[in-house]
């Protein structure tokens, strides 16, 4: 398990986060972009002056990064078989990003990929399934990037 260490001089303190991957797992159509979008619009919210760099525009699937409080935070939506979540990964770990949000599928090559990540990123997994409430899903969603980054 490999930890981080942030350092944030206009708060003056130092906070060790362990990196971190939350990933959103389901069959296609169970609502996961869906939910991830719904966890970005609260991230801007409750954080209305964080930094966000967006790599593929918010529509149905999206990619970006959001600092917060210099904790940086990559999100990807697009989790199926042959997307880009690869490259998205790559980018997030070369850029830094200490947490990870992301949708895969229930088995096969997207979760391969996140699996590969480990020791050095703790994975959560949270299963989506259709129907399920997206708003409740993207709030525990929150609470664990609160609970993470101290905030």
């Amino acid at each position: 398990m490999q930890f981080v260490l942030i350092i944030m001089l206009g708060y003056k303190r130092l906070h060790f986060m362990k990196k971190q991957i939350i990933a959103l797992y389901g069959t296609a159509n169970s609502g996961k972009s869906t939910t991830l979008r719904k966890l970005y619009d609260l991230l801007i919210k409750a954080y209305p002056k964080a930094h966000i760099e967006i790599i593929h525009p918010v529509g149905v699937d999206f990619t970006v990064i959001i600092e917060i409080d210099g904790v940086l935070i990559g999100i990807e939506s697009q989790g199926d078989p042959g997307s880009r979540l690869d490259d998205s990964i790559k980018i997030f770990k070369k850029r830094g990003c200490v947490i990870i949000v992301c949708c895969t599928r229930t088995r096969g090559s997207t979760v391969v990929i996140v699996e590969a990540l480990r020791p050095e990123f703790t994975i959560t997994w949270h299963h989506k399934i259709a129907g399920q409430d997206d708003d409740k899903m993207a709030q525990t969603i929150l609470k664990q990037i609160r609970d993470a980054i101290g905030a």
